[in-house]
């Protein structure tokens, strides 16, 4: 028929014409048909609507990458962490209807650590009452919020992390070891006990360099 020859003409025309092959299957089978109705005549194939299809405007074309094609791992993680944050502030919801959930999300967003993270998001599953490290460690294995992990084997790293949110202000010692997220209403700040025995002595070696101890 008239049209199928139109079609094919203009099918071989343009595929003549994108010598680089930029244009997709779906865009020529658009370009065909729309020049077969009629609806472009007098422009270049693959111009719609008087819209200027020449070589010299096609470096704006590009074949689309989609990212997650290119970068599943960093979107899984990033799916997981917004999970992980979205369970935290939940549970934190629960124990304190108050809690600003804003600013929760301020302070999980702004530890660039994965450990870190875990850890102030299993002080919110565990509330306002706080938990010791043993306790926040075997609530980021339930909540698998560190993939691989074994509590037993991640208490003393977790006292680590503990101290530096302290540092930070995101974590509050609420006595008798427990600890808890700043940002719960009505937490308030208990002194640690100062240490004796072997630990001071641990604390004490910690904190001078190796040629400076008597």
């Amino acid at each position: 028929s008239s049209e199928s020859d139109c079609k094919s003409a203009l099918l071989r025309q343009v595929v003549g014409w994108d010598t680089r092959g930029i244009l997709t299957s779906d865009s020529l089978a658009k370009i065909v048909n729309a020049n077969a109705r009629g609806g472009s005549k007098g422009n270049m194939p693959g111009s719609e609507d008087g819209v200027d299809a020449s070589p010299a405007a096609r470096p704006q074309q590009r074949k689309v990458h989609h990212p997650a094609a290119t970068q599943p791992a960093t979107q899984d993680s990033n799916a997981d962490e917004s999970a992980a944050t979205d369970a935290a502030v939940a549970a934190a919801e629960v124990h304190c209807p108050t809690v600003d959930a804003n600013q929760l999300r301020q302070d999980v967003a702004s530890l660039l650590r994965p450990l870190l993270k875990a850890v102030l998001q299993a002080s919110c599953h565990l509330g306002p009452a706080g938990g010791t490290s043993r306790n926040i460690a075997d609530m980021i294995v339930e909540k698998k919020l560190m993939p691989g992990w074994q509590a037993k084997d991640q208490v003393v790293r977790v006292k680590k992390f503990v101290t530096e949110l302290e540092s930070q202000k995101l974590f509050v010692h609420l006595g008798s070891r427990l600890w808890t997220w700043s940002g719960f209403p009505g937490v308030k700040a208990v002194p640690k006990p100062p240490l004796t025995g072997r630990a001071a002595v641990l604390r004490a070696d910690s904190q001078f360099p190796e040629g400076l101890k008597e």
